[in-house]
């Protein structure tokens, strides 16, 4: 899988202030045991956050001092913990749900007072809670004063779709879609025309395009696609596909369940319509991997009976057609992957069909029209693959890894043409590539280059190397671990114009190394950990905060698993440990770094005599945070223990997914936003694998849940 490596907090200082010794803010929970610092969030300048005590799991907030922390409420009473999840901001008002042990899981609201936190209302009067049998808590929609949210009206089975302004009075079901004690299954909130686009089941009509305005009487289903109790959106999510000229295109069920087909919608039962039935009969389009281009909307489908192949409509009937044929007969060009743009340039997006018969991975073009959509170069020649993968754009050409069937997979690049596409390097000469076992991405660009990892003297030795795109200037930055041996490096992060990342020299481990892009400026930044265990062996190179000339990360101590904070100027010198939080070879184990405008810096750590509390740094001088990523799509923090970040630099992510480590989809969530945060504090802790969706192509990370 395609790896995107951590987005880590990237701050500019005044270089007249110094790093302060970080300190227990509080011993929350007195004794030993620790407060187990939980759910997290920046507001209002403090952090107010979850931690169990005396009083259980309840509310605390924080400035990073110890005066200013303190319980903001202790909602259940007593020694039982309230459970607090899914912290959603509006107006300046943190809601939440909540259990105060007489109302079961209802909503609550605090502006980080104790009189300011209270329940917003009863929903479901008695003890038994309208967030009860809920996973999740969002905030879907914010509208003329109202935010509005899924949550149980009459029974803790009866979900439905709520709004409220924050009082009781202001807190009212929107609507009863599915009459009685049922639910609707509301889901795949979409804002469209100043209305909210969802599927529902009245009970009737089975799952349908529904529409709200934020009133009852402007809660209706838009169309019943699939006429009685059949589905139309049943097995397929709602999301939007493209949005042109008043418009808004989905994928529904037509004529059976899974018969997917595009539709589009103004937001009227007339204006909902049949794009085009691609499949003709109950048999799914399979429509997929929608990208706009020269104001069409390119993807892959199926008319069954030429496969998966390349269609592009202009929102017409007659205007959707079938682009080329690019693998002729029933198995299609597109039958293993769908479509997936990997780059547009010069009038052409350029795209890899994959089928099943072959799996022939090769590059084509396409400016939308049959004659344009063009094998760039079959680099395997005949019916082999080339394997064409991991692309990027450096200096007006697309770079990528490919096989050509002869040299194993190596650095190749386009300028579109056919004689453009050429091996940039033969970089580990014979059948073996020098990217064989190796996602190629851009690590780092600096003074003309592109930095990026490669095989160097055997399949597995993986060294840094550097290009700026031609075959001389195709070339090893250093052999790290001599001969056939490799040095791994990883967790790139740029610093001081320096390039800083951990590898393993064979005598240390994996330990902190800089480059600054030559051979005799590649050098072991410290041998934190002697020995040849090496201090990221069990965790990797991670920097939380860049402060005062220094970069602050996290290192093994005085043994792999003892986790404790580091910084360094770049030099050996300059490379101390900051703090033995935990003495010995336990380690603290510092995460869950949060800055607020007071200049201090709260995270969570462990030390023998409190257990797992909150800390804190004071970092006068701070001037401006940045954020800093090597790719254009970044995940943090990671591992993460609530709350994640997904940013995009570039362009706006469509969707993702989150897989569990079995494969098992978690989440699917169309979003079409360029930032946003996922909320996973109550997922188990383990291994994920998230999916990411833009218009350019589908990027994925691995995540670990704390």
């Amino acid at each position: 899988m395609k790896k995107i490596y951590s987005l880590i907090i990237y701050i500019l200082l005044s270089a007249s202030t110094f790093a302060q010794t970080p300190v227990l803010v509080k011993d929350i929970y007195s004794g030993n045991a620790g407060s187990y610092l939980g759910r997290q969030f920046i507001y209002n300048n403090v952090m107010l956050f979850t931690a169990e005590s005396v009083d259980g799991e309840e509310l605390w907030t924080t400035d990073g001092t110890t005066a200013n922390t303190f319980m903001v409420k202790d909602i259940y009473p007593g020694a039982n913990s309230s459970n607090i999840k899914f912290f959603n901001p509006v107006n300046g008002i943190l809601y939440f749900t909540a259990n105060d042990g007489a109302h079961g899981y209802e909503l609550w609201r605090t502006d980080g007072t104790n009189a300011g936190t209270y329940m917003v209302k009863d929903i479901i009067p008695g003890s038994v809670g309208s967030f009860d049998n809920l996973i999740f808590f969002y905030v879907v929609w914010q509208h003329n004063g109202y935010f509005y949210f899924e949550a149980a009206g009459s029974i803790a089975t009866d979900v439905e779709l709520w709004k409220s302004d924050g009082t009781a009075t202001g807190t009212q079901l929107v609507k009863d879609i599915y009459p009685g004690t049922a639910t609707s299954d509301a889901d795949d909130f979409i804002e469209f025309n100043n209305e909210l686009l969802f599927r529902a089941n009245n009970g009737t009509d089975g799952i349908e395009l529904w529409k709200t305005d934020g009133t009852t009487i402007g809660t209706v289903e838009v169309k019943d696609i699939r006429p009685g109790i059949a589905d139309g959106l049943d097995a397929t999510h709602l999301f939007k596909a493209w949005e042109h000229n008043g418009y808004f295109y989905f994928l529904a069920e037509t004529n059976d369940v899974g018969d997917r087909e595009l539709w589009k919608t103004d937001g009227t039962t007339t204006g909902t319509q049949l794009v085009k039935d691609i499949c003709i009969g109950s048999v799914s389009s399979d429509a997929r991997g929608f990208s706009e281009f020269n104001n069409e909307l390119f993807f892959s489908a199926t008319d069954g009976v030429n496969g998966k192949e390349l269609w592009k409509t202009d929102g017409t009937t007659t205007g959707t057609v079938n682009v080329k044929n690019i693998l002729a007969g029933n198995v299609g060009g597109f039958d293993y992957s769908p479509l997936y743009i990997v780059w547009q340039h010069n009038g052409f997006f350029y795209f890899v069909p994959e089928s099943t018969s072959n799996y022939e991975r090769e590059l084509w073009k396409s400016d939308g029209t049959t004659a344009g959509t063009q094998l760039i170069k079959d680099i395997c020649p005949g019916v082999g693959s080339a394997e064409v993968y991991n692309f990027f754009e450096f200096n007006n050409e697309l770079f990528f890894k490919a096989n050509d069937c002869t040299n194993g997979n190596e650095l190749w690049k386009t300028d579109g043409t056919t004689t453009g596409t050429v091996m940039v390097k033969n970089i580990l000469a014979g059948v073996d590539g020098g990217l064989d076992n190796v996602t190629l991405y851009k690590v780092w660009e600096h003074n003309g280059f592109f930095y990026f990892v490669a095989n160097t003297n055997g399949i597995s030795d993986k060294e840094l190397w550097k290009s700026d795109g031609t075959t001389a200037g195709t070339q090893v930055v250093k052999d790290i671990w001599p001969g056939a041996n490799e040095s791994n490096p990883l967790y790139f992060y740029e610093f001081n114009s320096e390039l800083f990342f951990s590898a393993n020299n064979g005598n240390c481990g994996p330990e902190l190394w800089k480059s600054n892009g030559t051979n005799a400026g590649t050098t072991l930044v410290e041998d934190i950990l002697p020995g040849n265990a090496g201090s990221f062996s069990s965790s990797g190179f991670i920097p939380f905060i860049h402060y005062n000339g220094y970069l602050f990360f996290i290192a093994g101590t005085a043994d792999v698993g003892d986790k404790e904070i580091w910084k360094t100027d770049g030099t050996a010198t300059g490379t101390t440990l900051v703090q033995d939080i935990y003495p010995g070879i336990t380690g603290s184990n510092p995460t869950s770094f949060r800055l607020l405008a007071n200049d201090y810096l709260v995270f969570r750590a462990t030390d023998p005599t409190h257990g797992d509390e909150l800390w804190s740094f004071y970092m006068p001088g701070i001037s401006a945070i940045e954020e800093h990523a090597v790719n254009s799509i970044s995940v943090y923090p990671n591992p993460v223990t609530d709350i994640l970040n997904i940013n995009a630099k570039d362009n706006k992510i469509e969707s993702f997914k989150i897989h569990n480590s079995i494969g098992k989809l978690i989440l699917d969530k169309t979003v079409n936003q360029q930032n946003f945060q996922i909320d996973i504090s109550q997922f188990n802790s383990g291994i994920y694998f998230i999916q990411v969706q833009t218009k350019d192509g589908m990027l994925s990370a691995k995540i670990i849940k704390q």
